[in-house]
């Protein structure tokens, strides 16, 4: 187990590399500085709050390192500076963006109808509660037997997913209010489809891809107004984050098949959750520390696992992972490990930190191309991005729904160079 002296150096080491990275890197909003200070609160928050749960040092000094090593690629390269850009409206109209987040949303209402009606149609006309625990609850237990959603539903889903990246945008670049507002809304039928499916990641993709773009896309705006807007989201956040707890205790319920909250019944709830928001750190730290651990050498079999199961290298399966670990001697069993067993399990423990420093380079090469006004900088780094914010629980990389709109996102942004509607 960690021990304080230990906790304590790791907090100077990341207290370290915010400030080295704060001496070369002079913008606080920039991809790396969130990356770091995230998951300094993820080890902070789940040493914390795993009260009883495994930690090991070594580890958490092996996942510091990959972290550096990310800052490191990044320093490596030059940022280059702003040039003066035209009213981003004038340069790149929003609307086909607009219209992206619509056929976005009716496609994830689409896709919830769909599943529905495949299993419960009745529910339409009772609107009963507990038949809504029970199609949740047979939905968990089917995902979890290996069975897939159908192709159009995954369709709609990844539809709506594009509509998590352009709407991100539009909602940090538009000045019609009406646009920015619909372009949060598309989250909405994402929400119920994940309370529905009880799969909390389903709506944690889209809030990650949106986020990452919403980010990113205030690099086009106005140092003066990019901190005007700071302090709001700040609020935002914290709200969010509030809702989005409360989502999983709602999601883990209907997967529970409990259909009363009391006192006993949170307690449950609030057990099961505990190891979700915590135990992927531990959980890395106990395989960590096994004396026979190696590396599979699967060169991206894990972190781009849909691709590889298309190519006919193995089959994804529920969690990535087939086996699981017992954080705390209390059956709180997990098997999310961060995606750096990903990398590790991929490409060996030398091959995640050159993977990392690679990453930290091509991360730094898009973001001044985005600096200088590109949108497929843009699009290309919300890929990337969304890996990074995703880090502490898996690849987001795996998932070809994901894959397939992020690939339509950069295409949406490249079109214009064709159209010649782009700034001179």
């Amino acid at each position: 187990m960690i021990s304080s002296i230990e906790f304590t150096v790791l907090l100077i080491l990341f207290a370290g590399l915010i400030f080295v990275l704060g001496s070369y890197e002079k913008e606080i909003l920039s991809p790396p500085f969130l990356f770091t200070l995230m998951w300094a609160f993820i080890i902070v928050f789940s040493v914390i709050s795993g009260g009883g749960y495994y930690f090991s040092f070594s580890a958490l000094l092996f996942l510091f390192g990959l972290i550096a090593a990310f800052n490191f690629g990044w320093i490596f390269r030059k940022t280059q500076k702003n040039i003066k850009l035209k009213s981003i409206v004038e340069s790149q109209p929003l609307d086909r963006f607009h219209y992206i987040n619509i056929c976005g949303s009716l496609a994830c209402w689409i896709s919830i109808i769909l599943l529905i009606n495949q299993y419960s149609p009745t529910i339409f006309s009772s609107l009963d509660r507990n038949s809504l625990s029970s199609l949740s609850a047979t939905l968990s237990v089917e995902r979890y037997e290996g069975k897939r959603l159908s192709s159009v539903i995954m369709l709609c889903i990844s539809i709506n997913y594009l509509s998590c990246f352009t709407g991100g945008m539009v909602a940090a670049l538009s000045k019609n209010i009406w646009q920015r507002l619909f372009s949060i809304s598309v989250i909405l039928p994402l929400l119920i489809f994940s309370v529905i499916y009880t799969s909390r990641s389903v709506l944690l993709y889209g809030i990650v891809m949106f986020v990452s773009s919403w980010f990113l896309s205030q690099s086009f705006i106005g140092t003066e107004k990019k901190f005007q807007v700071q302090f709001k989201w700040i609020f935002i956040a914290i709200s969010g984050a509030l809702g989005l707890f409360l989502l999983f205790i709602v999601s883990q319920g209907l997967r529970m098949g409990i259909n009363e909250i009391s006192l006993s019944t949170f307690d449950r709830l609030f057990s099961y959750l505990r190891v979700w928001f915590a135990g992927n750190i531990s959980s890395f730290c106990m395989w960590y520390d096994q004396p026979n651990v190696s590396p599979l050498y699967s060169y991206g079999s894990y972190t781009f696992a849909g691709i590889s199961e298309i190519a006919g290298f193995g089959m994804r399966v529920p969690g990535m992972y087939t086996n699981s670990y017992d954080v705390s001697g209390k059956l709180e069993v997990t098997n999310i490990y961060t995606i750096f067993r990903f990398l590790i399990d991929d490409f060996g423990w030398i091959g995640a930190f050159v993977f990392c420093i690679i990453l930290g380079l091509i991360c730094k090469y898009f973001y001044n191309k985005l600096l200088q006004g590109s949108f497929i900088g843009l699009s290309i780094l919300a890929g990337l991005f969304s890996g990074l914010i995703f880090s502490p629980i898996a690849s987001i990389w795996a998932y070809n729904s994901i894959l397939f709109a992020w690939i339509c996102f950069v295409g949406v942004c490249i079109l214009p160079y064709f159209e010649n509607e782009f700034i001179d």
